[in-house]
């Protein structure tokens, strides 16, 4: 699990500057980011300029910034979810990845067959005796 406080603490850089570290390096908005443009690359360049505007004036990409950096600032945050685990779909998996992509069938059922063992009941502290 990754921790966006510890990361940003670690990395000695705040959200804004992670958004367009992501921008650099690409996201779905912008596919591969800044030409030549690499996570260490990337990393020190948003450690070092302030202003994003003088960033990209100075790497003149092919893309909007702006636009993508807008969009990552006003996405929805959902604070009230749940998580749930459900049963493995073994036969949509196999669909997927046996049919669409070409896996080995025979692979790809003995991965799925280890989700089919039912997991060992934990012992009680009786049980230690």
């Amino acid at each position: 699990m990754m921790e966006l406080k510890e990361i940003l603490k670690e990395l000695k850089i705040n959200q804004d500057q992670l958004i367009i570290l992501a921008i650099l390096t690409g996201t779905d908005y912008n596919n591969g980011g800044v030409k030549g443009i690499g996570p260490k690359t990337a990393l020190k360049l948003v450690q070092k300029h302030k202003s994003f505007d003088n960033l990209f004036k100075e790497l003149k990409p092919d893309f909007n910034w702006k636009q993508i950096y807008a969009v990552f600032k006003s996405m929805p945050i959902m604070k009230n979810y749940q998580i749930k685990f459900k049963d493995v779909n073994e036969e949509k998996i196999i669909k997927i990845l046996v049919d669409k992509h070409d896996f080995n069938q025979e692979r790809v059922e003995k991965m799925l067959s280890r989700f089919r063992k039912k997991p060992k009941e934990q012992k009680g502290l009786g049980d230690f005796s």
